[in-house]
Formats: C-alpha cells, sequence, structure tokens
C-alpha cells in the first residue's frame, strides 16, 4: 500500500488561491460569485481546506473565510509527510515504485541529486523556472542551461535564503545574467517550481548546505499552487 497524499481538490485550490489573493475575510458568497459556482460548494471546498488547516473561519454574520499564509500553507499541506517519505526511502523497492506510478513523486536523497535533476527538467522548460535555494555555489553547467533557458525565454526567478560577502559577487553575477534574484531569511527548505508543472521540495539545513532530502512531484495541481506561494514570497522578498 502506497503513501496517501490527500491532496486538495481542483475546487478547493481554486477557493484557496482566491482567498490567497484577496488577503482578506471574505464571505461563501463573495467567493461564489468570483468563481461562479453556488455557496454550498464553497463551503464544501473550505471544509476541505479547513481540514488541512490552510484557512481560518471567523465567527459572525455572515461567516468569513480567510487563508493562512503561503509558508503555513506550505507547512500544513507538505511537511507533516516528510517523516513519511524520508521511511519509504529504505523500504521495499515495490513499494517506492507504486508511489512514483501513481503520484508521480520520486525521492530526493542530496542536494547535488536535486540540482542535477531540476537542471535536467529546466532543459525542456518553456516559461519559468522559479527557485527557492540556499545561495550556495553551484556547478557551473548549472549556470549554462540557465543561460540556454533564458535565451528561449524562460523567465528564471530565484529566492536566496543567504546573501553576505561569501556568495555576494555570485549572486550579483546571476543578476548579470539576466536571472532575477531576491533575498528572504532561512525558510530551511529548497524549492524548485518548472512551468508550474514539476515541483521539487527538498530539506534545507544552514548548518550543512550539502545535505537535502525531499520529493519531486509531477504533479499539476501541487506544482500550481506552489507557483502561487512562490510568487506572494517572491513579493515580499528583499531585492537585491
Amino acid at each position: 500500500m502506497g503513501l496517501n497524499f490527500n491532496l486538495l481538490s481542483s475546487q478547493a485550490l481554486r477557493v484557496y488561491k482566491t482567498l490567497l489573493e484577496r488577503g482578506q475575510p471574505t464571505t461563501a458568497k463573495s467567493l461564489g460569485g468570483k468563481l461562479n459556482i453556488f455557496p454550498n460548494s464553497v463551503y464544501r471546498a473550505v471544509k476541505e481546506l479547513e481540514e488541512h488547516s490552510l484557512v481560518e473561519i471567523i465567527n459572525g454574520r455572515p461567516l468569513c473565510f480567510q487563508a493562512r499564509s503561503a509558508d503555513e500553507a506550505v507547512d500544513q499541506l507538505f511537511f507533516p509527510y516528510r517523516e513519511r517519505f524520508l521511511k519509504y526511502f529504505s523500504t521495499d523497492k515495490k513499494i517506492r515504485t507504486s508511489v512514483e506510478y501513481d503520484f508521480g513523486v520520486s525521492f530526493i536523497h542530496s542536494r547535488n541529486e536535486s540540482i542535477e535533476r531540476s537542471t535536467e527538467d529546466l532543459k525542456s522548460a518553456k516559461a519559468e523556472y522559479f527557485l527557492i535555494v540556499s545561495g550556495d555555489e553551484v556547478p557551473a553547467e548549472v549556470i549554462l542551461t540557465n543561460k540556454k533557458a533564458m535565451g528561449r525565454g524562460v523567465d528564471i526567478r530565484i529566492i536566496v535564503q543567504r546573501f553576505d560577502e561569501g556568495n555576494k559577487e555570485m549572486i550579483i553575477n546571476w543578476q548579470r545574467l539576466g536571472m532575477g534574484v531576491r533575498f528572504s531569511p532561512t525558510i530551511e527548505t529548497r524549492v524548485t517550481i518548472v512551468d508550474s508543472k514539476i515541483v521539487y521540495l527538498v530539506s534545507y539545513d544552514p548548518k550543512d548546505y550539502k545535505k537535502g532530502v525531499g520529493v519531486r512531484f509531477a504533479y499539476q495541481p501541487v506544482a500550481s499552487l506552489m507557483r502561487d506561494m512562490f510568487m506572494q514570497k517572491w513579493r515580499e522578498a528583499k531585492r537585491i
């Protein structure tokens, strides 16, 4: 038996994205009008979101709903599975194969593996390549692949979790090449999103940046949600 991912329905994703965009308490009637669905459908979606602790219900007449922040959503929706992912790294190969086939999930065992696989995905990217990274040095091949992707018109944006004298020159060079780069304090995870179709979630330990375990989702609903969360984080991040 594989892992139970409990991913959100498309209706719940739409409601959550709308609440996230509004950034304030919203009624079921208002949400229904915006999404062209009945209030009852809104309530069902909100119940699903509430089960994942992605929304707050504000008592009143009428009831209002508000999305939790993108950071909280990531923690609530994905990180409870981290221990289960780690457990399955060492279990029967048949189980791992079933998980990969059913959910488009594969496991990442190190930072280097994450870089290698995401760089391969970048080679076929057509529109966007968004990353939250540690801010440490990457192989020259990665920079070359980035340059080729930008030559095809791919928008590359990077949020670095470290910006100091040790990596300042490297990051400024990234900007000179045409990559968008901003800084946000340690989030303790690495995220890569390719064309809103593929997403990597990999752990980050500031004390040992070479470590990193996580997962790769080839699942558009998850990647699309993560893309929205990235954009919110991008708006909040500090310009360099």
